[in-house]
């Protein structure tokens, strides 16, 4: 049985150019090495690819791409894998100690397209053509309304 790979502080000193590049999903520190740790604990229960995929209702090709730190699994994708394996989640993460900073610590380039940001949005056009319409609307209503004297004007001229 190999011994697991122990990150040490030399495999986790950052440059500042990887610094202030934008973290990947895939391809980074901890999608490899948890694609490592996956393959280890695979080939030390003597599985294939293809065996571990069939038992766990997945294509062989989404283990290998787990395998090579190449895709973001699931939460319940990494538990059906570690249930087939008979290990548990801990198991499969020891020995990892990557993190990964958020995207707003690097360069300012987002992870995702749609990701949350506090930075405020322009106004949709079709938003925009509701609220001209809606003003449009009140100022119809403004002109059609019969100017009767409120009865504070009234007390006004009575008083005069």
């Amino acid at each position: 049985m190999k011994p697991s790979k122990v990150a040490t502080s030399s495999d986790l000193a950052v440059t500042s150019s990887e610094a202030r590049a934008a973290p990947s999903l895939t391809g980074n520190p901890l999608s490899l090495a948890l694609g490592e740790n996956l393959k280890r604990i695979r080939q030390e229960r003597g599985l294939t690819q293809q065996n571990l995929a069939f038992a766990a209702e997945m294509d062989r090709t989404f283990v290998s791409l787990c395998e090579r730190g190449a895709t973001n699994p699931s939460l319940y994708s990494l538990g059906t894998l570690c249930w087939c394996l008979q290990i548990t989640m801990a198991d499969l993460f020891a020995g990892i100690a990557h993190t990964l900073p958020p995207s707003g610590m690097t360069n300012g380039k987002k992870r995702r397209a749609n990701q949350a940001s506090h930075e405020p949005r322009p106004p949709s056009a079709a938003t925009l053509k509701r609220a001209e319409t809606m003003r449009k609307k009140k100022l119809a209503q403004q002109e059609a309304r019969p100017t009767t004297p409120t009865s504070t004007s009234r007390r006004k001229a009575q008083q005069s």
